[in-house]
């Protein structure tokens, strides 16, 4: 397996399962020059690949994924690493992603595109199915999809697009901080692209709500709900989102604060986190709960 001297992993990790990170660690190490390990859990972390070119920054807190994110670009991008590829703590890629994700921004550079970003489809890693795209491609290019926006979570990111674009948005906090990131690199003339063999193993979270097992939608802790509603209306409200995006995402919250409290668990308490993030959506509030 061929390792990408160029190429740094940055790994987000908030209260880890040390088993799978591990697990996760070592199949991405073999791929890449260097992986950079952000903590945002406040008690240090061990992993066993420690001193066989992992570094972890510890960060003592909880900043956010966006301000995690940021700290392990800039970190890779002060040494010798010309990309970053992002990771949450509970994604495995396939042993031949980078060589697939690389090779793709490299054939599609040659031929005369710019692209700013490479993402990857997504498999849920408990059930091995398939998660539909939340975004609908733009345009085909041969074996690539150009798309709007893709999750942050096995992004191939040039130093040049970091340059160019700036840092996440940090006062997101967690929710759609990759989505407005792509949004910025579409406005500056760069292409989001996903190849359609590039494919990680992404866990879910708390589950899927299904019927006659076809899934609807993801099942989230009730305070995500926050920063879901919140999130959604403030890149709406400041004209960030594109208007597709925007028109599907206001119908679901609808949909959401409708059925969610009467469909799901704990439907009071999931209410609450909607109605006070869609209150401080229109105070501008960012940052943390």
């Amino acid at each position: 397996m061929y390792r990408h001297p160029e190429i740094c992993a940055v790994i987000v990790t908030y209260y880890p399962d040390l088993r799978l990170l591990n697990k996760n660690v070592s199949t991405i190490l073999q791929q890449v020059g260097g992986v950079v390990i952000v903590n945002n859990t406040p008690e240090p972390l061990c992993v066993s690949e420690r001193n066989g070119g992992v570094k972890v920054i510890e960060i003592g807190q909880n900043l956010g994924l966006g301000a995690a994110q940021n700290i392990g670009m800039e970190y890779a991008f002060s040494r010798k690493f010309e990309f970053v590829v992002q990771f949450d703590q509970d994604t495995l890629p396939t042993v031949d992603y980078i060589a697939n994700i690389f090779g793709s921004f490299k054939d599609l550079e040659d031929n005369g595109f710019c692209v700013g970003l490479v993402g990857a489809n997504v498999t849920d890693i408990k059930t091995g199915k398939p998660i539909k795209s939340k975004s609908n491609p733009s345009l085909l290019l041969g074996r690539y999809e150009v798309i709007d926006e893709v999750l942050s979570s096995g992004s191939l990111i040039p130093k040049k697009t970091f340059l160019r674009v700036g840092k996440i948005d940090e006062s997101l906090f967690i929710d759609l901080v990759d989505f407005e990131y792509c949004w910025r690199i579409r406005a500056e003339g760069l292409l989001v692209v996903r190849p359609l063999s590039a494919r990680i193993y992404h866990d879910l979270g708390d589950g899927t709500f299904e019927i006659f097992g076809y899934r609807l939608f993801g099942i989230p802790s009730p305070f995500r709900h926050y920063y879901q509603f919140r999130n959604t209306m403030v890149l709406v409200l400041s004209r960030r989102a594109t208007l597709l995006w925007s028109a599907k995402n206001l119908f679901k919250l609808l949909f959401k604060l409708l059925f969610y409290p009467i469909l799901l668990d704990r439907g009071l308490q999931r209410c609450g986190f909607m109605l006070k993030g869609l209150a401080h959506s229109f105070k501008r509030r960012g940052g943390p709960l």
